[in-house]
């Protein structure tokens, strides 16, 4: 969603007909002006689509919250509405996440029961809009806290996120991969502003 559109992409690896894709579609074309579809396409071809672009961009993203469902996040849309649809040039997206994802596996992220993944984005072209998007960004991440969410997904990150080892891989699996710091970097070679510490 950004100030003039809400934007639904859906993809699926397989028969559109066995993933209910086709069924899908013709229930959100009831809901919308504008619709495109492609066929089946090849993971090579497809791959191009996200290649980015020639030179570099300026923008921030960070992670927007895990929720369950609706709920956890309602308390904070009425806010990230408001910026999103005042302050041209910033995003909010939310992931679905299920199927393999949620699959109970050990691992480093602990919020796989999670269903959707949001992400704030604002980009600019002139330097003169950066204090405003990230002023923004700013406000919407203070919407999104005071509703509690507060888990986070790390390959967003954001280095105002309160706690963030236990928002990123929650507090036990943060004390788990401390003591796997100590073992292979215990001089912390492998640092930067949110990396594992060592144990204190």
């Amino acid at each position: 969603m950004n100030g003039s559109q809400v934007t639904v992409v859906v993809i699926t690896i397989g028969s559109r007909d066995q993933k209910g894709l086709m069924a899908f579609r013709r229930r959100l074309a009831g809901l919308t002006n504008k619709m495109t579809s492609g066929g089946p396409t090849s993971l090579k071809k497809a791959m191009t689509w996200y290649y980015g672009e020639d030179g570099p961009v300026s923008f921030k993203n960070a992670s927007a919250g895990y929720y369950k469902g609706m709920d956890d996040i309602r308390p904070a849309l009425p806010g990230i509405f408001e910026e999103v649809l005042t302050v041209p040039g910033l995003i909010f997206q939310i992931n679905t996440l299920g199927g393999t994802i949620s699959s109970d596996v050990e691992s480093a992220c602990p919020h796989r029961a999670f269903s959707y993944l949001g992400e704030s984005q604002a980009y600019w072209e002139s330097p003169s809009r950066a204090h405003v998007l990230l002023q923004a960004a700013g406000r919407m991440r203070q919407h999104i806290a005071q509703a509690g969410v507060t888990n986070h997904y790390a390959n967003y990150p954001d280095l105002a996120f309160a706690d963030w080892p236990t928002a990123y891989y929650g507090a036990e699996n943060y004390a788990r991969l401390q003591q796997l710091k100590q073992r292979y970097d215990p001089e912390n070679r492998i640092r930067h502003p949110q990396s594992v510490r060592l144990p204190s």
